[in-house]
């Protein structure tokens, strides 16, 4: 396994690299990676890479249903993991388990884009031979596979990926497979537009399965894949049964264990070479003659001359470095009475400062006054443990290089649940450093937001930790929200591994992503309540309800203005009480009339960052807001299409604060812009359904009208009859025409 453990990932990047811009269609870029036939597209902004589109990003996008003309920022996969091409394999598989990842962009020494290295790259270079070390097809597959039906319509298939996190499903009747379904499969769908729920897992599957015993060797399966261009191959029993699938993935993370349980096998095989080499010999110090006899030969430093087994003390310190002969002498002269504990000492030899020696013993005789007759102990050859030492602080510098240079937060955790280290990029987004936190008690009691979350968290952290000790698995995701030192909160998402007694844990900061995502559910379901005709109240107490339980201690108001447009009629505040709302209504808009009342005269933003001292309040609105306990607002205006203002929107807090803060801001511009065009829309059904009543009030004025005419057409016909003239109206009956 050596030739794989010296690769390094120039040697195995793709150097022709297919890039996009952030803003191209996701579309298009599904086009691109099916017309190419590749995994990725890097997506650049100013020749830098900010991100990558994967097949994984697809199945996410094309689960999500998005309306067509999204751009690639909105599902690419970011912020994006990079490596040097001077990375070794062994790295490089230890930071793609970590953070869960399949692709590696590599940058150059000028931070321009270099190469990708994906996961099938690594294959092509292993060679099957390489995975001769791992004996049995059962350590590499999926035994648990999803096996879908034919009729399974390719929107549920797809979010079964995509909540699963998932590359691949199988295909057949009744649990039964006969077909699998892979990423790869999505990108050409995707590029000719193919409607999700109207395609069934059966029209877009590949089948028959290409399958392979169980009990075939490892290597076999490889050059069946390699040679078939698959990732995925389906095990059967010796029945024809499918007992689970090999994935191009699954072998890959399986080779990474193997590098490094090699590199821990080359540790312990040098080690075991110092300790042969190593020069032992045991001596006795006569403590009143200051002498010293060797019991056995040495071959170092402190080897006489004459080669005697027994010489002055003073004579065997002349062979000592004389940086050390002080240490030395008093080590073995200066040894309290009564004292039986263990001594030692480490020296070097005069003229080869590079050779050491370790003197350990202790005293073995003493006289009836409890003072040192004899010592006992034995020197040990240190020269090649020091050597190693020198070697091994080297790698350890660059271990700690690679970590603190690292893009994303880590950590090392001890087997005993100590932190060992942090790397700056944790202290940064976290604002704990390594003291703060000496153990991972002491990161769960810190940072947890509530007692539930953090719960949950250390549970699975738990699980997967035991896992991870005993059957070599990474660990995670474990989705997470971490209080920080500051008292802010982020989303993490907590990928890690075991190498030997300490677990390298990752810490990817995914808040603006679920924030955007909230961002985007929130104006989802509001736009499905306008769509839907629900009510304009109904539409905008969800609004204000939801913005309610965006933060803590946060109440929200939406006021309407009435036809003029020159003050407030009306307003929705869930969690506001009915007096202060009424107190609003009727009232004037203005510049000096409260936050809203300017935010609705001028048509802009409006902050007050203290009520309690603003000019522009009103005092016994002051006064009533001291009594509610709202000390900061923030009301954005309600525009309509043609910059018509409709209302505010506002929020209030419990206490005076700086700013709105960046989340609140952009949920609460959002919700504006949509109750806006809620309150315009409920205006103008308004308007429509005066009319129709107006105009059905006129058609009932007009029939009443004619059924008067014939009525009294039909009495002058009857007293026509009864004086024996002829009817006068022909259309005062059923039928027939007035003449």
């Amino acid at each position: 396994m050596s030739s794989i453990f010296e690769l390094k990932l120039g040697a195995l990047a793709s150097r022709t690299v297919l890039t996009v811009t952030p803003d191209l269609p996701f579309e298009d870029a599904a086009r691109r990676l099916a017309q190419h036939g590749i995994s990725s597209l890097v997506v650049c902004t100013a020749d830098k890479p900010v991100g990558i589109v994967t097949e994984r990003d697809l199945v996410r996008y094309m689960s999500a249903g998005a309306p067509g003309g999204e751009p690639v920022a909105r599902f690419m996969s970011a912020p994006l993991v990079t490596a040097h091409p001077d990375l070794d394999f062994a790295a490089a598989q230890i930071l793609m388990a970590n953070h869960g990842i399949r692709h590696l962009v590599l940058i150059g020494a000028d931070g321009g884009l270099y190469g990708v290295v994906s996961e099938s790259d690594f294959q092509r270079r292993a060679g099957s031979d390489v995975y001769a070390a791992i004996h049995s097809l059962d350590l590499v597959m999926d035994q648990d596979a999803t096996v879908v039906e034919p009729d399974c319509p390719l929107a549920q298939a797809l979010d079964t990926m995509a909540a699963g996190h998932l590359d691949h499903l199988l295909v057949g009747h009744h649990g039964i497979p006969a077909a699998i379904f892979t990423e790869r499969d999505v990108p050409p769908l995707l590029a000719r537009g193919a409607d999700r729920h109207a395609l069934r897992m059966g029209e877009v599957s590949n089948g028959p399965l290409v399958t392979i015993a169980v009990d075939a060797p490892v290597e076999l399966a490889v050059r069946r894949m390699q040679a078939e261009g698959l990732r995925h191959l389906a095990v059967v029993d010796r029945h024809g049964r499918v007992v689970g699938v090999v994935s191009q993935h699954r072998l890959l993370e399986r080779l990474g264990a193997l590098v490094m349980e090699d590199c821990r096998n080359r540790l312990e095989s040098r080690l075991a070479m110092v300790l042969r080499a190593a020069g032992i010999v045991a001596w006795e110090f006569d403590h009143s003659r200051a002498s010293v006899e060797q019991v056995a030969a040495f071959n170092g430093g402190t080897q006489s001359h004459a080669g005697s087994r027994c010489e002055a003390l003073a004579d065997l310190l002349q062979r000592v470095d004389p940086r050390d002969r002080a240490r030395l002498e008093s080590c073995l002269l200066d040894q309290p009475p009564g004292a039986g504990a263990l001594f030692a000492v480490e020296y070097r030899s005069a003229g080869d400062a590079t050779r050491w020696t370790s003197a350990r013993g202790r005293v073995v005789e003493r006289d009836a006054a409890g003072r040192p007759l004899l010592s006992a102990g034995v020197l040990v050859d240190l020269s090649a443990q020091k050597a190693s030492e020198t070697r091994l602080h080297a790698s350890e510098r660059r271990y700690r290089g690679l970590i603190e240079g690292a893009p994303v937060a880590m950590a090392g955790i001890g087997r005993d649940s100590k932190v060992q280290f942090v790397n700056q990029p944790f202290s940064r987004l976290f604002g704990y450093t390594a003291a703060d936190l000496p153990t991972m008690d002491a990161w769960w009691e810190q940072s947890r937001t509530d007692p539930e979350t953090g719960s949950r968290a250390r549970a699975e952290w738990a699980s997967q930790r035991m896992a991870a000790y005993t059957r070599g698995a990474a660990m995670g995701p474990i989705e997470y929200c971490v209080r920080c030192r500051d008292g802010s909160t982020r989303d993490v998402e907590i990928f890690a591994i075991a190498s030997g007694e300490e677990i390298l844990a990752t810490f990817i900061d995914v808040t603006e992503r679920r924030r955007e995502k909230a961002l985007l559910e929130f104006n989802n379901a509001i736009l499905h309540r306008i769509s839907a005709g629900a009510a304009l109240g109904e539409v905008l107490w969800f609004i204000a309800h939801e913005i309610d339980a965006l933060e803590a201690g946060v109440r929200c108001s939406i006021l309407l203005l009435d036809e003029s447009g020159l003050r407030f009629c009306n307003g929705i505040g869930p969690s506001l009480p009915d007096d202060f709302l009424r107190a609003l209504e009727g009232v004037n808009i203005g510049p000096e009339v409260g936050t809203c009342g300017v935010a609705a005269h001028t048509g802009r933003a409006v902050f007050t960052a203290d009520i309690a001292n603003d000019p522009f309040w009103p005092a016994q609105w002051r006064s009533m807001a001291a009594r509610h306990e709202l000390g900061a607002c923030w009301s954005a205006p309600l525009v309509a299409k043609d910059s018509a203002v409709l209302g505010t929107f506002a929020v209030y807090w419990p206490r005076a604060r700086a700013d709105v803060g960046e989340v609140m801001r952009r949920f609460v511009e959002s919700a504006a812009r949509l109750a806006g065009l809620a309150v315009e829309n409920a205006r103008r059904e308004t308007r429509l359904r005066t009319m129709i009543d107006e105009l059905r009030r006129w058609q009932q004025v007009t029939l009443g009208r004619e059924g008067r005419m014939l009525e009294l057409k039909a009495e002058i016909n009857a007293l026509a009859a009864r004086l024996g003239d002829p009817p006068r109206y022909g259309s005062a009956g059923k039928s027939g025409e007035e003449p």
